[in-house]
């Protein structure tokens, strides 16, 4: 947080200094065209901090400067001669606002990243919070079901986000806008976490998680997936939308389970949404505790 208050202030008095620099020194007449184009070129680096890194971020002052050179030509400046101080003036104030425009941009990037790493992943719960489902783990317990003909199913579980009825820190509410979405996702997974088995497989997949519950049936799951979304409203405030398939009675392969969920998943919203407003349902008296020990 230094870091990125120093970079803003430091962005801050080089603008006040550039676009004041010939109140303070009468001789510099800068073109007005150069007023212009620091801001446009800047704000490019702003929208494109991560493309812009490293040597990129020189390649994008060779263009401004070359477009410098070329505006100057056609507007018919002079560039040498009795003009090069002011020239050298106008290209050193060009360099010195990407450069610092740049380095402000790469540290909300950070910034951005970081909050992003430090909502999204889980430190020591099992279980495992897998980036994508297609990973190994996955597929296996599929093809181990499979050759045994066991039981299991397969859960998609996508939050319903509504930053209005969201509880976050001032922190989270400066970066709502950005980071509101992996804000809910972490406190979904941490809560999938303590709620699921070791055994379990949490993956992220879409805009929320694909769950392999192996051992597990279909009514069973039918019963799991009622009670995450039961706690997650209860303990969170975020209502949760759960697909569910089965093996082998919908699926045989791990795409066809996720297949046949998000398509469950979808025709529930489509069911919920073509239901006339009903009272609120009366939840039962007592919650029931999903089992939750670890092996």
């Amino acid at each position: 947080m230094l870091r990125l208050r120093l970079t803003i202030g430091a962005v801050a008095w080089w603008l006040f200094l550039f676009y004041n620099i010939e109140r303070i020194n009468e001789p510099i007449n800068i073109a007005s065209f150069v007023y212009v184009l620091a801001p446009l070129s800047a704000s490019v680096l702003m929208l494109l901090p991560r493309f812009f890194k490293r040597w990129r971020l020189a390649f994008w002052i060779a263009i401004t400067l070359i477009i410098y050179f070329v505006i100057k030509v056609w507007l018919g400046y002079e560039l040498f001669d009795s003009s090069l101080p002011l020239t050298v003036t106008e290209v050193a104030c060009l360099v010195i606002t990407l450069l610092l425009v740049g380095q402000l941009a790469n540290v909300v990037s950070d910034f951005e990243e970081t909050i992003a790493n430090l909502t999204i992943r889980q430190i020591g719960l099992p279980p495992r919070l897998y980036d994508t489902v297609d990973v190994e783990e996955l597929y296996r317990e599929v093809k181990r079901s499979r050759r045994f003909q066991h039981h299991l199913a397969l859960l998609v579980v996508n939050p319903k986000i509504d930053p209005k009825h969201i509880d976050v820190s001032k922190t989270l509410l400066e970066i709502q806008k950005t980071m509101i979405n992996r804000y809910i996702k972490a406190r979904v997974a941490k809560l999938l976490s303590e709620e699921l088995r070791d055994c379990d497989l949490v993956a992220q997949h879409g805009g929320g998680f694909a769950i392999v519950l192996p051992e597990t049936s279909g009514d069973e799951a039918k019963r799991i997936a009622q009670l995450l979304a039961k706690h997650s409203k209860e303990v969170l405030g975020v209502e949760l939308e759960v697909g569910m398939a089965s093996f082998p009675e919908t699926a045989l392969t791990l795409g066809g389970l996720l297949d046949a969920a998000t398509d469950n998943l979808l025709t529930t919203q489509e069911e919920s949404e073509t239901e006339q407003p009903q009272e609120a349902i009366t939840e039962p008296p007592e919650a029931v505790t999903m089992s939750t020990s670890k092996s």
